[in-house]
């Protein structure tokens, strides 16, 4: 299929060609576990874990499986969620020492 630019409609695919990355969105998750780690490991630690996530979601680029965007996209969906939900967790538990 013809490259079509994000935002431009086009009859060059009759389904939803570009789709959020799962496996980006799936990798992304190890992310959220840097503030879990012991302090004196959690730089290193999240230097290791960004760039096997980073690594992995390109190799979606590189087989063709995705586009950028689609890697973008599903990293950013599972950072903003599980932020949103720490946010919330950390709010409840806040209300609840009160």
């Amino acid at each position: 299929m013809p490259f079509v630019p994000a935002g431009q409609w086009s009859d060059a695919c009759l389904n939803n060609c570009s789709f959020v990355s799962g496996e980006a969105s799936s990798i992304f998750w190890l992310v959220c576990l840097v503030p879990l780690l012991p302090e004196r490991y959690r730089r290193r630690g999240a230097v290791i874990i960004v760039a096997v996530a980073l690594f992995t979601s390109g190799l979606r680029i590189a087989f063709g499986g995705h586009y950028l965007s689609d890697v973008v996209l599903g990293a950013l969906s599972t950072l903003i969620v599980f932020g949103a939900l720490a946010t919330l967790v950390e709010s409840i538990a806040r209300a609840a020492t009160r």
